[in-house]
């Protein structure tokens, strides 16, 4: 059975302006978000990782990929685990 996303129509009297698809969001008890079925793992803006906030860095000939992607709810910043 193929599974169909909520949609949510924008109108302003009675005009239809915009359909938006309504994303799933599942909160865990850890904080933890799962949206779209990825989970996301929330932290302190003190606690990032250290590869948060660059897409690419080269360090002593290594290539590194960083964290670049991330989103923030309630006070805390999520990233794809």
């Amino acid at each position: 059975m193929p599974v169909v996303q909520p949609t949510m129509q924008v109108k302003l009297d009675g005009i239809t302006l915009q359909e938006i698809n309504m994303n799933k969001l599942k909160i865990n008890l850890e904080k933890k978000i799962k949206l779209n079925n990825q989970w996301y793992k929330p932290y302190f803006v003190g606690n990032l990782p250290p590869s948060f906030g660059f897409k690419f860095v080269e360090r002593n000939g290594e290539d590194y990929e960083g964290i670049y992607e991330w989103f923030n709810y309630k006070g805390l910043t999520y990233i794809k685990e």
